[in-house]
Formats: C-alpha cells, structure tokens, sequence
C-alpha cells in the first residue's frame, strides 16, 4: 500500500520559506563569526564558526547524504534556535547578561534534539508493510538515547574548551564544585527537555493516532533525488 502523506513536506506550504530562513541565518552567523574575528574575539570567532558547520550540515549535508528531506517545522526550529543560541546568545552575550539564558537553552536543547532524534529513526528502524514504524516505544528510546548522547558530548566539548582555551563555559574559574554544580545542571535541564519532549509525543499519539507519527516522517528520496515511495 502506498503512503502518500508522508510524502509531502517537500511541497508543503512553507517549505520555501524554511529555505530563505535558513540561508538568511546562515549568513548571519558568518557576519556574526566575521565581526568576532575583526575584533579579535577569536573564541567566540571559533564558536561561530564550528555553530556554522553544525547548522549547514544540518539543513543542507544530511538530508543530501541520508537521502531525506527534513519536514518544514523541523528547519524552521533549527533556524530559530541558531538564531536564539548563536546569533543573539553568543554574539549579543545573552549569556552573560542573563544568567537564566544557558539554561533555557538547555531545556530547547534537550526537547529538540529528541525530536530530531524521532524524526531520524523513523527513516531509520525497519517499518511495517504499512510504510509506518511497528512501535512507537523504541523509536522513543532511540529518540532519548540520541539526545542525551548529543547533551554529554556538548559537555565534554565545553570541558575540552575551557582547558585548552582558558574559557570559563562550566564555570570552573568560580571554584571546582561550582563547575561541577554547572555541569549536573546542565545535564538536569537537558533530561527535563528530552522527558518533555517524550510526554509531548506520547500524548500526541494518543490524540492524533498514526498522523502524529506522520507529522515527524521525513520524506524519502531515491538516490537520484526523487521522492521515493513505500509500497
């Protein structure tokens, strides 16, 4: 049986617009990055810069490599967290200023994340003659266990940083507990995203049935860059 309404986040309404938005962002991370550097803030040139390559992998290098296409809400909550977290966090020093910033974006982090994470095991666990996934319990706990990978590593990133850089990103100049207190914060607020983004779904699907699922579907694409079809 063909499932046509999974194949149709490429034509949505929208989908122009997730692309413009995505670019316009893209060029204001460079701008961003490009001002650091000409005032020599050269760590937050590197952060710029390495948010830049994350973000175009993201919009642009995996769909083109993992033959998909991203649904539109998906680009448009990338785009605005760049916005939110590089843009306007780490170039107008929103984290500074605001104390209770980083940890809202740890909570963003910790919910978006697992949706991506939902999204790309959909294309990925094997589904049913349906086109569907059998089970929704392990393409959450896949979900989870993406997120939270993606959390930890960050943390070791800003650990790596801090020591080679000299840069203060777990607060260890304030005392080894308090970088440690930092830390385990961190990690709280990013379970408390990804247990928020679990009830979101699971209480989506108990509404809305297999079309809350299909709302996360990427769109398969053959090798020649066509929309593929499950039968």
């Amino acid at each position: 049986m063909r499932i046509k309404s999974i194949h149709t986040h490429s034509d949505a309404p929208g989908s122009r617009a997730a692309e413009y938005s995505a670019v316009i962002v893209a060029l204001l991370i460079a701008g961003g990055s490009a001002g650091c550097f000409l005032y020599r803030n050269y760590f937050e040139t590197g952060a710029g810069l390495a948010s830049l390559v994350i973000f175009v992998v993201f919009q642009w290098g995996l769909p083109r490599w993992l033959l998909l296409r991203w649904p539109v809400w998906l680009r448009f909550a990338a785009s605005l967290i760049a916005l939110v977290s590089v843009f306007l966090g780490r170039f107008f020093a929103l984290y500074t200023r605001w104390p209770g910033f980083d940890k809202s974006q740890h909570l963003l982090y910790g919910f978006i994340f697992t949706l991506l994470g939902f999204s790309l095991f959909l294309h990925w666990i094997p589904s049913d003659r349906s086109g569907r996934p059998t089970r929704l319990a392990p393409v959450l706990l896949a979900a989870s266990g993406f997120s939270i990978l993606i959390c930890v590593v960050w943390e070791l990133f800003e650990y790596i940083s801090d020591r080679l850089t000299g840069s203060n990103m777990q607060s260890w100049q304030d005392g080894d507990l308090a970088g440690l207190t930092d830390t385990m914060i961190d990690l709280a607020f990013d379970l408390a995203g990804i247990l928020l983004a679990i009830l979101l779904l699971t209480v989506w699907k108990r509404i809305r049935g297999e079309q809350a699922v299909l709302f996360f579907q990427p769109v398969r694409r053959s090798s020649r860059g066509r929309r593929g079809t499950d039968d």
